[in-house]
Formats: C-alpha cells, structure tokens, sequence
C-alpha cells in the first residue's frame, strides 16, 4: 500500500505503468487500492484492463471497477458504462448508476456537457433506486446551467417528492433566477410542497415573487401562510 500511494504521486508514465502491470497480479483490498490511484491519475490507457473487473465475483472490486472508469471520465468509458447500466444485475446496478454520475462530472469539467447530460439521463431512465435517479435529475440540471429552467419545473412537477426537493435544492443553487419558474407553479402544488417552495423564494430573494408570497399569507393553508409570513 505505502508502494501504491507512492506511485499514485508519482508524475510520468513509467508509475502508471507500474499500477497498470499490477492490475493482473493483485487480488482484493491491493488490487482496490491500484484501481483507486489509476482513478486518481486518469490513466486511460488502463481501460482495456480494468473492463474485466466489471465481472468479478468479487463485488467490492467490481464496484471500484466501474468507479475507476468513472472517474477516467472518457467518452469510451461513458458508452461502457451506460451500456454496462443496461445490463448490471440489480444488487449491481447502483454501482454502475454512480460510476456514471462520477463520470458524466469528469465529462463536463472537459466540456463535453451533452455527452454528460445525456448519460445522467440514462440513469434516470434506468432501473436503479430512487436516490440515484434523483442525484442524476439534480446533476443534470447543473450541468444545463442557464438552459436548465425547463428541466428544474419537470423535477417540480414530476410527482416525485425525492425529484421535488431536489429541485428546489437546485434552484437555490443553480445561479440562474428560478423564481419566476417556481411562482408559476406554485398553485399546482399542495400545501406542504407550497410551504417549501416558499422557503426556497425567500432563499433566492427576487421580489418579483412578492405577490405570490403575500396572498399565500392572505389565503393559503395555515401552514403556507406561516411559511409566508416568515418568508416576507
């Protein structure tokens, strides 16, 4: 271990090619180890190696597997993973769901924002739980930026309350005004889901939500017009 964090530090090819040669020779813990650090230095000429592991019996290794090829954050590794998604047993395929998250984060820090969209799309779509279907709508919306209002009113309105609060958590962190996209929808929404979509007006502050605050305050539930009154 102290050898493989050595080498994981180490700049130029020749450490990497010695955390690559080990790959076939380490079992377990060691071999989670190796994969970690070639995660770490994104040495993508380890991919052909490191697809195999995806079998494993061992499951802890598999795991590190696809997190590795997330983290190496290719183009290649992003259509591995996803069709990987398809086809991962279920005990499986949360590891894949989150390898690709990491994955389509390493895409958009190279600017490949589409490719990135598109593969936490695939995990929404895709069978795993709830949790991870919602980190990827929530990551999607960052990733959009300034095209991301239609998306953010989607995950309101999805019936969803895990896709609801992650909404709302990216509208306050979106760095685009929302406000205007959560007032429209408000009356849509019950009055627990209303109290919240208070609390989040009042975080982003654009008064031009003012007029759905007040009249919340007027006519709204008990519990949305205590929300109000705090809001205004």
């Amino acid at each position: 271990n102290y050898a493989r964090a050595a080498l994981e530090t180490t700049p130029g090819q020749e450490a990497s090619t010695a955390l690559r040669e080990a790959i076939p020779e380490l079992q377990g813990d060691l071999l989670i180890g190796v994969l970690g650090s070639i995660g770490v230095r994104r040495d993508v000429a380890a991919i052909d190696a490191i697809v195999p592991l995806l079998g494993q019996d061992n499951e802890a290794v598999a795991e590190a597997a696809a997190r590795t090829l997330g983290h190496l954050g290719t183009p290649s590794t992003a259509d591995l993973l996803r069709k990987r998604l398809s086809e991962a047993t279920p005990k499986f395929r949360p590891a894949v769901g989150n390898a690709c998250l990491i994955c389509a984060q390493r895409l958009a820090e190279q600017g490949e924002r589409e490719k990135a969209v598109a593969l936490c799309d695939a995990v929404q779509d895709s069978n795993v739980p709830e949790y991870i279907r919602a980190a990827a709508a929530y990551n999607a919306i960052q990733l959009l930026g300034n095209d991301a209002l239609p998306r953010l009113v989607e995950a309101l309105n999805s019936g969803k309350e895990s896709h609801f609060r992650i909404a709302l958590k990216a509208a306050r962190d979106l760095g685009v005004d929302a406000s205007a996209d959560i007032v429209a929808q408000f009356a849509k929404h019950p009055p627990e889901q209303q109290a919240l979509l208070l609390v989040a007006l009042g975080d982003i502050g654009n008064q031009t939500a003012l007029p759905t605050v007040v009249e919340a305050a007027k006519n709204g539930k008990s519990n949305v017009r205590i929300q109000a009154v705090r809001t205004l």
